[in-house]
């Protein structure tokens, strides 16, 4: 009988091991030590329901047998076969993948941050921006506090190393947002940027000579990332004497799609009135926004994004200009969508880039009315090719296309303001298509010395002025923590039109700086002496 219990306890332990199942989460790198980008991990059982690595190489694998064994394989490595019996699941896996030396003809596709290390580039995450209190949680704001912003008056839009605002460019995940910027006056110089660091995951700001795989400007360049992946769900409850606001991160499908939404709503009764002494010259003031961002990964090798905005402002005081005291209001509305698709491939990363955005905005002081409306519609086509270890080759297409119509009644006499005051009513409609291919290489020519170029040409529309933009960079890298940076060249961008300049103008700049790296553990140290040269067509 005793017999008889014990093997029936052997065959229910067994069972119970056989089909005892686990998560396994790790990352998959390289002999260099770097992570290795949509790697395939798999069971040996069930192969069907593996996953790829994500750009930081991370990858999670859930209810694993384990009995099984766990499979991490790319092309151009050797392929790593784990026991699952040998891990310890107490603490992230660590896979190395060694290179296949018979696979000279394979690319390998590493995980790496979206700018090349030929730029002279500051990267800022949510954290930076949260913990710099000159930057009051706003991401533009955020950049003035950097040694090569140059802001002099109270803007979010960044001026970089001298260049005037409307020269640097804002890219939101590949699409230019103009005028990115909120409490927007008749110029459109915002106190406060319209994006949420809450959805944010990288923002690299380029001082000067802007990789021109993106274009349309000639003096620096922000670059925005959204969020690729979602750790947690969150919910965010915020109130205060002027607003208030909901922040809600909700995954749909674990490791796969997940959605942000957040909306605010900032109103002046109680600000104002227990301070009306203070502030006389503002009677009402009201803010609503809204954004949505979702991700999702289609399959093993397509993942799409989408991100939304809009905002509702207005605002009712008193203002004095010149010899006229009176009334002052405006109200704008605008909304926005950037929409993003990429296909993976073994050798390189196809994406296609979307955005529309459209705003209305009206003004009145005095005998100045003014009734503006702007719209834009972007696409582009990229492709970035990995042709080796050690160079690869970036092309594409872009269309921008703008339009702006004013409806404006301007005094005659700049300094006389009243309503009785002479003035003369302007109506003006004005459209810029924007047509450009580029082409960008780079090439690590030893393990100290880096090589880039890029070209970018228009393609002229409508009796258009034709320009090409160049650029190279040459990178010495003196050791791990130190490295001199050489780059310059030829830059191009159109004005954005407002109510003072309602044209497109066509502007260039050539610029040239040498750029100095010295880094330390905790920090980072960075020295240029630069060129700067501008001036319109």
């Amino acid at each position: 009988m005793i017999r008889i219990f014990c093997s029936i306890g052997l065959v229910l332990l067994y069972s119970v091991t056989c089909y005892a199942q686990t998560n396994v989460r790790g990352i998959v790198k390289n002999e260099n030590n770097a992570p290795v980008f949509a790697a395939n991990v798999y069971s040996k059982s069930n192969p069907q329901k593996g996953i790829i690595t994500d750009f930081d190489g991370k990858f999670s694998l859930n209810n694993i047998e384990l009995t099984d064994t766990l499979i991490a394989s790319f092309i151009g490595f050797q392929t790593k076969v784990i026991p699952l019996i040998s891990i310890n699941f107490n603490a992230p896996l660590t896979i190395i993948l060694a290179e296949n030396q018979q696979s000279l003809a394979e690319v390998v596709i590493t995980a790496q941050d979206p700018i090349s290390e030929q730029f002279s580039v500051v990267k800022i995450n949510k954290l930076d921006i949260y913990f710099n209190p000159v930057s009051q949680g706003d991401p533009l704001k955020a950049i003035t506090t950097l040694p090569a912003s140059t802001t002099t008056d109270e803007t979010a839009n960044p001026s970089l190393r001298g260049s005037a605002a409307d020269r640097s460019r804002v890219v939101l995940n590949g699409v230019p947002i103009y005028n990115p910027v909120r409490a927007a006056q008749l110029n459109n110089q915002g106190f406060f940027s319209l994006f949420n660091p809450e959805i944010i995951d990288k923002m690299y700001v380029y001082a000067s000579n802007p990789p021109l795989t993106y274009g349309n400007t000639s003096a620096g360049l922000v670059e925005i990332q959204t969020n690729k992946e979602l750790n947690a769900n969150q919910l965010q409850l915020s109130a205060s004497l002027a607003s208030t606001g909901i922040f809600i991160s909700q995954q749909l499908k674990k490791e796969v799609s997940f959605i942000q939404v957040y909306g605010n709503y900032q109103f002046s009764d109680a600000f104002v009135g227990i301070q009306k002494e203070q502030l006389p010259a503002i009677t009402k003031f009201a803010t609503k926004d809204a954004g949505v961002n979702f991700y999702s990964k289609v399959g093993k090798r397509i993942d799409v994004n989408s991100f939304s905005y809009f905002i509702e402002e207005s605002f009712n005081g008193l203002n004095e200009q010149f010899t006229y005291k009176g009334k002052i209001s405006s109200n704008t509305k605008r909304l926005f969508t950037v929409n993003n698709l990429n296909y993976y491939t073994n050798k390189g990363v196809l994406s296609l880039n979307t955005g529309a955005s459209a705003s209305k905005q009206n003004f009145n002081f005095g005998n100045i009315t003014s009734k503006n409306q702007t719209s834009q519609l972007f696409a582009s086509l990229n492709y970035k090719w990995f042709l080796s270890k050690n160079a690869d080759v970036q092309l594409g297409v872009s269309h921008d296309y703008q339009q702006a119509k004013f409806n404006d009644s301007i005094p005659v006499y700049y300094y006389a303001l009243s309503p009785d005051a002479p003035a003369f009513f302007s109506e003006t409609t004005i459209a810029n298509p924007i047509l450009e291919a580029y082409l960008y290489t780079h090439h690590r020519v030893s393990k100290k010395l880096t090589f880039s170029s890029g070209v970018r040409s228009s393609i002229p529309v409508n009796n258009q002025k034709y320009y090409v933009s160049a650029q190279l960079g040459l990178k010495y890298k003196i050791n791990p923590k130190q490295s001199f940076l050489l780059s310059g060249g030829n830059y191009h961008n159109y004005s954005t039109p407002n109510f003072f300049s309602q044209n497109f103008n066509l502007l260039s700049s050539y610029q040239l700086a040498l750029d100095y790296s010295y880094e330390l553990k905790n920090t980072f140290r960075t020295t240029d002496l630069k060129g700067f040269k501008m001036r319109p067509f």
